[in-house]
């Protein structure tokens, strides 16, 4: 994904740039961006894995939306919920590894992580609804369980973002910009997670 690219560009600068030999806190600044490398390639490996299984969805549905289909989506859906857990947790030990204070280039990389991660809930997302209003009951009924899996699997996924970004408040507050806009990033995940997950889970909550 081109913004991961572009992050993961931007921490191997930073490296360069703050790490010479035998400069303080060199091992400080290594840890960190080992750290928030950690949490990159969890979204990045997560991404991968939800552009490819929707779009699989997407497609299926739009060959046929009979009994046919359910080995196949149910598939998909298996392999976004595995992706999903594993996310999480490697999100979650990353996090407890996290040293403050942040630079200014580690917040513009944690914001970035936070646009990624939307980007993901609003795939899933989209994604599910897709699959609530294209197929017929006794077909959706077969789907269900799946569907209710990743819908639960959203909310812990997004906890530990939610951590990451608490220890910059402690850090610097809300009145610096980057964080501002960090704190706008967690919004609209959240916003995410609640207004495009919460409907389908109330729809799935319907089916038996």
């Amino acid at each position: 994904m081109k913004l991961i690219h572009v992050i993961i560009v931007a921490l191997g600068l930073a490296s360069s740039a703050f790490a010479a030999p035998n400069a303080p806190g060199t091992h400080v600044i290594k840890k960190q961006n080992s750290v928030l490398g950690g949490i990159i390639s969890a979204v990045s490996r997560l991404n991968a894995t939800v552009v490819a299984d929707t779009t699989d969805i997407a497609n299926t549905i739009a060959r046929d939306i009979e009994n046919s289909i359910v080995p196949t989506v149910e598939a998909d859906l298996v392999k976004i919920a595995a992706a999903l857990e594993q996310a999480t947790a490697a999100i979650a030990i990353s996090v407890l590894g996290v040293l403050v204070p942040f630079t200014t280039a580690e917040l513009q990389v944690i914001l970035g992580i936070l646009t990624d991660v939307q980007g993901i809930i609003q795939s899933i997302g989209t994604s599910l609804t897709g699959l609530v209003t294209a197929l017929p009951g006794d077909v959706l009924a077969l789907l269900a369980s799946e569907m209710r899996s990743i819908v639960a699997l959203v909310y812990p996924f997004v906890t530990p973002i939610t951590t990451l970004v608490s220890s910059i408040l402690g850090q610097v507050g809300a009145s610096n910009g980057t964080v501002g806009q960090i704190l706008s990033g967690l919004g609209g995940v959240v916003n995410s997670t609640t207004t495009v997950l919460t409907p389908v889970g109330t729809l799935l909550g319907g089916i038996l």
